[in-house]
């Protein structure tokens, strides 16, 4: 997977801003966060710099927020002006016993939940946290900071998970998050209460056709609820796009027929990438990631070099990008252009947005015309290519 987080920091000017911060998960009041400010911050984000941008997401207003994976800060991009602000600040030893106070843990994934509140998922400290705007707190949703596996049937705060790169929501506001345990967990929106929906704890692949409870996973890299609460996982190791029905609770592979990594392998089989245009069941690709779903309904998801979506005549199509990973073709059809895709977002129009790790920038693909441009970062700072996960 290409969502990242790596040690080097960008080093700018200080300011504090008054908000709370977090230990363990909960909001400590009057303990200022401090807010690091960046090159661009109040100008143009087609103009500033972005360290890695590795989660993408946009909320009910348009705007679009950015987690950069070697920055290990959050951006606010306004939808309106285009104008770019830094609104939470990495720790600069993230990794530091005991927890930081006053910043930002590592993040694996950025997004909102149907109440508009920004979650994040802190895999260093395996707990899944939300930023509330209006009182400027940061809470524990679920985890209680132990990675390893307890806690079902009980509130999903009191839980032991092993917080990974994924989570979503269905219609209903119930959570879904993925534990490196080879589990699926689910925290009901109403109750808290939290459960294990799918894995039984065994690496590998297997189970398509029987209950969810009964299968095995890779390593799950990505997830996304369809509008009838069906949940499709991105399983890295087996290079497919998994489904369980909401209504049976049985699981098949959704997308993608290559042969998964043997065993409890990290090795992940290469395959060339085949069936663009024919039916996504058997097409055969590489490590799908970003799982999203469009305004009609259909899956969207990342590979090397290309965004692809399956229509709803269940073929698999390729929306932008050559397959070559680059950084190239602005002002023309996203199809040909060079891209290198690692967060995806949508907005309610139907334009997708590209998070480029490589090449620090968020591309834009225009629903009506297809046309790919570049909306925020201007490729610094500099680095040399790096090894992702």
């Amino acid at each position: 997977m290409r969502t990242v987080m790596m040690l080097k920091m960008i080093r700018y000017s200080w300011l504090v801003a008054p908000t709370l911060t977090i230990l363990l998960g909960v909001a400590l009041v009057g303990q200022p966060i401090v807010v690091r400010a960046r090159k661009g911050d109040g100008g143009p984000a087609v103009k500033a710099e972005l360290n890695g941008p590795s989660s993408i997401t946009i909320d009910p207003e348009g705007n679009l927020y950015v987690y950069e994976g070697v920055g290990l800060d959050v951006r606010r991009i306004d939808g309106r002006t285009g104008i770019i602000t830094t609104i939470l600040t990495g720790c600069v030893e993230p990794w530091k016993k005991p927890r930081p106070t006053g910043c930002l843990p590592p993040i694996g994934k950025i997004g909102f939940d149907p109440a508009g509140d920004l979650l994040l998922s802190e895999f260093t400290y395996n707990q899944l946290v939300k930023f509330d705007f209006s009182s400027r707190s940061l809470n524990a949703v679920a985890g209680n900071g132990d990675l390893h596996y307890s806690g079902d049937g009980g509130k999903a705060t009191d839980a032991g998970i092993a917080v990974s790169y994924c989570f979503s929501h269905d219609g209903q506001g119930n959570l879904f998050v993925c534990d490196s345990t080879y589990r699926i967990r689910r925290m009901d929106g109403q109750t808290g209460i939290i459960a294990t929906v799918a894995g039984h704890g065994e690496r590998g692949f297997g189970g398509d056709g029987g209950p969810a409870l009964d299968a095995k996973f890779g390593v799950l890299v990505s997830m996304a609820v369809d509008r009838f609460g069906s949940l499709y996982v991105a399983d890295d190791t087996s290079n497919r796009i998994r489904r369980i029905d909401s209504r049976t609770g049985v699981i098949d592979s959704f997308v993608g027929a290559a042969e998964p990594a043997k065993g409890g392998s990290t090795f992940i089989p290469f395959v060339e990438f085949s069936r663009e245009g024919g039916p996504a069941a058997m097409a055969r690709f590489n490590s799908p990631r970003s799982l999203i779903f469009d305004p009609n309904g259909n899956l969207v998801f990342a590979l090397q070099g290309r965004v692809c979506k399956i229509d709803n005549l269940g073929n698999l199509k390729t929306i932008a990008g050559t397959g070559e990973d680059g950084y190239s073709g602005d002002g023309g059809a996203a199809i040909k252009a060079r891209i290198g895709p690692n967060g995806l977002a949508m907005d309610k129009r139907g334009n997708l947005f590209i998070a480029e790790y490589e090449s620090n920038r968020i591309r834009r693909v225009d629903a009506q015309t297809g046309v790919i441009t570049t909306v925020a970062g201007n490729g610094l700072p500099h680095r040399p290519p790096q090894s992702i996960m």
